[in-house]
């Protein structure tokens, strides 16, 4: 059976440029060879494109495409096939990773709509590389591993006042290549109170937007730790950029 290359294209999807160009790379021969100005294909061209657009669609280089629909080695192809498998378990890790920090921050941007509630809670496990030593900036390493978009803008109070950080949860250390240095900072898993806080341009924040953690503690006979926020949005409201944070503080 002899076809025509508009019969080609319309049974492949593809375009009778893209089959003249896949003949130049020497990925199908004509049945009548390149020679004139009408050239005819076999069912088995067919084929041919058919499997170079299922491997092409499955993430295969022009190159590795072109070398499986010429090979001879069946162990080369199964090679080339398992190989692509774990690639592809890998990008599939990788989004479905993106979809839980998307759902995780779409979660946390729904608590800034009732920014007032104190709530006991236990806090995630987070990684903080210290961006500052009271006026001194921390120098940043070249390697600290941190990866988008699973870190963000983060706070850290204690008794000697705030430090600037960049961290992200616990649950994506092992996915991030950390090397060791001092300004890392591990924080275990604990009891703490959650809330919303405005964070102010310069990062500082209002001893007002504390006020009601305090008040909780008290209320409920809790003694207070160090604290940590991390961003959720920056929004604009008015004329003015407002920062929101997600705050734990830890209890003792």
């Amino acid at each position: 059976m002899e076809l025509k290359i508009g019969k080609v294209a319309q049974m492949t999807g593809l375009s009778s440029s893209g089959i003249r160009y896949l003949e130049d790379e020497g990925i199908i021969v004509p049945t009548n060879g390149r020679k004139g100005k009408y050239r005819n294909y076999d069912i088995a061209n067919v084929s041919d494109l058919l499997d170079f657009r299922n491997y092409r669609e499955c993430g295969f280089s022009l190159e590795n495409t072109s070398g499986l629909i010429k090979s001879d080695d069946l162990s080369y192809v199964s090679d080339m096939f398992d190989e692509r498998c774990d690639e592809l378990i890998k990008e599939i890790i990788i989004k479905q990773n993106k979809v839980a920090y998307l759902r995780q921050r779409q979660k946390e941007i729904r608590l800034i709509q009732n920014k007032n509630a104190v709530l006991r809670c236990k806090r995630p496990a987070m990684v903080l590389h210290l961006l500052n030593n009271g006026d001194e900036m921390e120098p940043w390493p070249d390697n600290s591993g941190f990866d988008i978009p699973y870190t963000d803008s983060c706070l850290m109070f204690d008794e000697n006042g705030v430090k600037w950080a960049i961290g992200c949860y616990g649950q994506n250390y092992n996915m991030l290549q950390f090397t060791d240095f001092d300004e890392v900072k591990l924080l275990k898993e604990g009891e703490a109170i959650e809330t919303i806080i405005r964070v102010n341009n310069d990062l500082s924040v209002d001893k007002e937007e504390f006020d009601k953690v305090i008040s909780y503690a008290k209320e409920n006979n809790l003694k207070l730790g160090k604290a940590v926020s991390k961003r959720i949005v920056t929004l604009i409201e008015g004329e003015s950029k407002v920062r929101y944070d997600h705050l734990w503080v830890d209890l003792i």
